[in-house]
């Protein structure tokens, strides 16, 4: 009478933590594309984003998650609309990059059909900006555009869809948008592209 009670306790036991492993799931993500700040003199530029989601939910149906990403940005300047800024009609610009380091924490909804899925998120990132000095030259003038940096807390959020490769890893892309509650800070929209993998 033992052995079967003792048998069916491990069947249990083996069931109930494949219903857990199914509801708990980590993974890490890295992904890359173009963010362009809006209202500013600068081109669209390169973003990399990288990190980690813990994700609650079925492996198929709607689940929730926290999302933890690192995000670098770099952006160059936009000649035309920087000599605009200072009221010039013609001249060359050197320097004048920018760089923006996010990090913060990220709440995720989505919804998983098994291959294809869905998601969107609303996080708040701790964001630094730096801005390298640039020097202007019209004709026999010179201009100097100083540098600067800030930091504030602000907002970031997004949606995406991502599709399953196999067991462990997938493909993503997402539209995103972030910045600093400051107002004199950029605000980065755009798209960027990645693999995310099971762990």
């Amino acid at each position: 009478m033992k052995k079967p009670v003792v048998g069916a306790c491990l069947v249990l036991l083996a069931l109930g933590a494949g219903r857990v492993e199914a509801q708990y799931q980590r993974s890490g993500f890295i992904a890359a594309g173009r963010g362009e700040a809006d209202g500013s003199y600068f081109e669209p530029g390169f973003t990399l984003a990288a990190g980690y989601l813990a994700r609650f939910g079925p492996a198929a149906g709607p689940y929730v998650g926290v999302r933890t990403p690192i995000v670098y940005s770099r952006l160059t300047p936009d000649d035309a609309a920087l000599l605009d800024s200072l009221g010039l009609s013609s001249g060359t610009v050197e320097g004048g990059s920018a760089s923006v380091v996010e990090s913060g924490i990220e709440l995720v909804a989505g919804y998983d059909t098994g291959a294809l899925g869905g998601y969107g998120w609303y996080g708040i990132h701790y964001v630094s900006e730096t801005r390298n000095d640039a020097t202007v030259r019209s004709g026999a003038v010179e201009h100097g555009v100083p540098a600067r940096s800030r930091s504030d807390l602000g907002p970031s959020y997004g949606a995406g869809l991502r599709f399953q490769l196999g067991p462990r890893m997938g493909v993503f892309t997402e539209w995103f948008r972030s910045g600093g509650f400051d107002d004199r800070m950029l605000r980065l929209e755009g798209l960027r592209a990645g693999v995310s993998g099971v762990f």
